[in-house]
C-alpha cells in the first residue's frame, strides 16, 4: 500500500488498494462535480421560487384606465351601445365578453363626469348621469379625502353578474378601476390620500346558500394607473363578528376607519326586530398597508346610555354610574326606585320610541313605568334624571 493512499477514518486503506477507485464505482471527482451541480441547481431553484413568491406577494392588480380629457358625446354613446349589444346577445355571455361590456359602461360613465380638482361629483349626480346613459347600477361617494366614487354596475337582465368599479380623479384625469367584488351586497367604499399615495378600499357581504361572507379589497397606487393589493391584512374571520356588517367612517383626522357593527345578547330590555338596539362597533384603522385593531365600543345614543346606566345600577357599579349620569342626583333618584331588584330582563320601551329620543319611558310587568331624561354632555349622552311616570 502506498503511503499516499487515502485512508478511512480508522486509518484503514480504501477498498481496491493503492488508491485505485472502488470496482464499478464512480470517480470521486465526478461525485464532487455532481454535488456542486446539485447545489448550484438548488440555489437557482431557490432564487426562482423567491422571485415567484415576491411576484405573488406584490402582484399588480389589473391597471385602471384613464379616459381622455375631452370625449365627444358620440363616442360615449357608441361605448354604451356596444356594451348593450354585448350584454344583449344571450343570458350566457362569457365572462370575457361581459367584462368588456362592463368596462365600456364604466368608461362611458367616467367620461361623462366632470371633476372639481381631484374630486368627482357626488353620488346623486353620478346616479343622474347613469340614468341619462341608461346604465343600471348604484353609486356611492367613497369615504375619505380623495373624492372618489364607487359604482356597482348591472345589466338589464337581473340574473347577470354585477361588477364593481372605483371612479377617481388623479391630476385632472378620471380613472376607472375594476375592484374585483362581483355580486357583493351592502357595498361601501373608501378613497384617501396619504402624501403622494392614493389608497382605495371596498367592503361588502357576498351572499351564498347558507348566509353571507365578508368580501373586501384594499389597494395602493403603484405608478400611473397601476395598483398593488395589500398583502398583510388580518384574517377575514378576525375582523368582525358573526352577523356584523362592515362600513367606513371618517374620523376627525387620518384615513377612514373600517367599522363592523353588531348586537350582543343579554340586554335588560326586550329588543324586538323593530325595536331600538344597543349597537357595538369593532374598529380597525388603516396603517401603512395593513389594519390595526382599535378596540370595541358602544355606539353613543340616548337609548344605549340608558341601557348601560340600568346595567350599572343593577351591578352597583358606582364608577360607571358617575360616568353615565349628569349629576349624582340622577343616581340617587334611580336608587330610590324599585329598578335594581328587577334587573335583568323583562323591561320594555313604550311603543314608537326610537334610540335617538332623549326622553324614554320604560315599563316592566308589575313594576310600573319610569321616565329617563337624557342629555348630551359635551362628549356623550348621559342620564339627567329618572322618575316614575305619573298615573
Amino acid at each position: 500500500m502506498s503511503p499516499d493512499s487515502p485512508k478511512l477514518p480508522d486509518d484503514r486503506p480504501l477498498p481496491g488498494g493503492g488508491g485505485a477507485p472502488p470496482p464499478h464505482g464512480p470517480n470521486r471527482w465526478v461525485l464532487v462535480g455532481a454535488l456542486v451541480m446539485f447545489l448550484l441547481a438548488g440555489v437557482i431553484l431557490a432564487m426562482v421560487v423567491s422571485r415567484l413568491g415576491c411576484a405573488r406577494k406584490n402582484d399588480i392588480h389589473p391597471s385602471s384606465t384613464f379616459v381622455p380629457g375631452s370625449v365627444s358625446p358620440d363616442s360615449i354613446g357608441a361605448w354604451v351601445e356596444q356594451a348593450d349589444s354585448i350584454m344583449g346577445l344571450d343570458a350566457q355571455t362569457d365572462s370575457t365578453r361581459s367584462g368588456r361590456a362592463f368596462d365600456l359602461w364604466a368608461r362611458a360613465l367616467a367620461a361623462s363626469l366632470r371633476t372639481a380638482g381631484d374630486t368627482l361629483p357626488g353620488a346623486e349626480e353620478a346616479r343622474r348621469t347613469m340614468d341619462s346613459l341608461q346604465i343600471r347600477g348604484e353609486a356611492e361617494r367613497a369615504v375619505g379625502n380623495a373624492g372618489g366614487l364607487g359604482v356597482s354596475l348591472r345589466p338589464h337582465a337581473a340574473s347577470r353578474t354585477r361588477r364593481t368599479y372605483f371612479l377617481y380623479s388623479d391630476r385632472g384625469r378620471v380613472g376607472y378601476l375594476p375592484v374585483g367584488l362581483e355580486n357583493v351586497d351592502q357595498l361601501h367604499y373608501a378613497a384617501w390620500r396619504a402624501g403622494t399615495d392614493l389608497f382605495l378600499s371596498a367592503v361588502g357581504m357576498r351572499p351564498f346558500a347558507g348566509g353571507s361572507r365578508l368580501a373586501l379589497t384594499f389597494l395602493k397606487s403603484a405608478g400611473p394607473g397601476g395598483w398593488v393589493p395589500w398583502d398583510s391584512l388580518p384574517p377575514l374571520d378576525s375582523l368582525g363578528t358573526p352577523g356584523s356588517t362592515p362600513s367606513f367612517e371618517q374620523p376627525s383626522d387620518g384615513p377612514p376607519l373600517l367599522v363592523f357593527r353588531f348586537m350582543r345578547a343579554g340586554s335588560p330590555f326586550e329588543e324586538c326586530p323593530t325595536c331600538p338596539h344597543r349597537w357595538y362597533d369593532r374598529v380597525w384603522r388603516p396603517e401603512g398597508a395593513t389594519l390595526r385593531f382599535m378596540g370595541e365600543q358602544i355606539e353613543d345614543t340616548p337609548y344605549a346610555a340608558m341601557v348601560s346606566f340600568v346595567e350599572a345600577l343593577a351591578r352597583g357599579d358606582n364608577d360607571n354610574l358617575s360616568v353615565l349620569s349628569v349629576t349624582p342626583g340622577a343616581v340617587e333618584n334611580a336608587r330610590a326606585l324599585p329598578i335594581e331588584n328587577s334587573i335583568p330582563g323583562g323591561w320594555q320601551l313604550d311603543p314608537g320610541q326610537q334610540m335617538q329620543d332623549s326622553v324614554l319611558t320604560v315599563s316592566r310587568r308589575g313594576a310600573g313605568k319610569y321616565v329617563f331624561r337624557l342629555r348630551y354632555d359635551s362628549a356623550r349622552w348621559k342620564v339627567d334624571s329618572v322618575y316614575p311616570q305619573a298615573p
